[in-house]
């Protein structure tokens, strides 16, 4: 019971989010950094767009660099959330409705 008081999932991110880390981070520690940086966009009211579809976004634009992703977080996206989003549904042959709709797995 004591553990169940402490669980809070309001900073989970969905399933298809993690499963795209864990496929494109190999090493342990890079998939924890991307998941961390991730869950942050979670709590970040200063968003201009919902969270989850910058998380997936993100993904997409930063591939398998662990430094890319670094960038885009410490440039606050480019300057503008929106910019990534975009960079990603250019990158992206199945955006996924801008990215609002879960990655398929």
């Amino acid at each position: 019971k004591k553990s169940k008081e402490n669980l809070e999932l309001e900073n989970w991110l969905p399933a298809d989010i993690y499963r795209k880390i864990h496929e494109l981070f190999g090493n342990a520690s890079e998939k924890k950094k991307a998941e961390k940086m991730l869950e942050s966009l979670l709590a970040d009211e200063r968003l201009n767009v919902p969270a989850l579809q910058l998380a997936r976004s993100v993904l997409v634009v930063a591939g398998n660099n662990i430094n890319e992703m670094q960038k885009i977080f410490d440039t606050t996206f480019y300057g503008d959330p929106r910019d990534v989003m975009m960079m990603a549904v250019a990158k992206s042959a199945d955006n996924l409705e801008y990215f609002c709709k879960p990655f398929p797995y």
